[in-house]
């Protein structure tokens, strides 16, 4: 119960500063959105300006479009805000079980993802007037681009996220060569692990096998199988006519 009361406590924080980041990127919209569009407005499409009145700016078209996405860049605003509350609250919550080998990692890894992840954005942010002009470029001779609100901005969401994962490439590779070199033939541990990761259980576990008698089964037999593998937390294999196919042919 100690252990829910700290969880509770925490997550009420981190919520609290959550909302307090909220509450200022509603405010901070307009220079936020301005931006999150100056990649748009320094794209050159169809051989003009993304914005200003000659260009192609902007649209929405719903009634709720403005509303939702203000509230989107005001949650994205308040999470990057407030990350260094409900990030303390996830280490204060988590510390306390970590041995002081493990806290030397975690700060490593920590002090090493932040900075790869705000490099990758910031690249990102200087790619997307490039990735527009290329993507924009395609549209065929004669058909304007009309861009919504909704959807450059997870266009712009998209960009950020895929170069700060991409970044992140050299700390996964560091970590997996800490292990040492491999001969790429997996241990009794790891070959459990594997058939745990890969079928859901190990080599002394049972697995149920079921098979469909004619195609007007197939769905008697997934209803089954959902049913046993849900009482049981077994894993069930379904044998359809391409499988056993298969089987044979090899």
């Amino acid at each position: 119960m100690e252990h829910i009361r700290e969880l509770r406590n925490r997550l009420l924080k981190a919520l609290l500063g959550l909302a307090v980041g909220v509450a200022i990127g509603w405010f901070l919209f307009r220079q936020s959105w301005n931006f999150i569009t100056a990649p748009y407005c320094d794209t050159a499409i169809q051989g003009l300006t993304g914005c200003g009145k000659d260009g192609h700016p902007l649209i929405v078209t719903g009634v709720f479009d403005p509303f939702f996405v203000r509230l989107k860049v005001a949650f994205v605003v308040g999470l990057v805000l407030s990350c260094p509350v409900w990030l303390y609250q996830l280490w204060a919550f988590i510390a306390p079980g970590l041995y002081k080998r493990e806290k030397r990692w975690t700060y490593a890894f920590v002090g090493s993802a932040v900075p790869l992840f705000g490099l990758g954005a910031f690249f990102a942010y200087l790619a997307m007037a490039r990735g527009l002009h290329f993507l924009l470029g395609l549209t065929p001779a004669g058909v304007k681009p009309f861009i919504t609100i909704d959807t450059y901005f997870g266009y712009a969401i998209a960009m950020l996220l895929i170069f700060g994962v991409a970044f992140e490439l050299p700390l996964v590779i560091v970590n997996v060569q800490r292990g040492g070199p491999s001969t790429g033939l997996p241990t009794k541990t790891e070959q459990s692990d594997l058939l745990q990761a890969m079928f859901g259980r190990n080599g002394d576990c049972p697995m149920v096998v079921l098979a469909p008698q004619s195609p007007a089964d197939c769905f008697d037999i997934a209803i089954e199988a959902s049913r046993i593998a849900i009482t049981y937390m077994v894993p069930v294999l379904i044998l359809s006519d391409g499988y056993l196919g298969n089987g044979s042919s090899t």
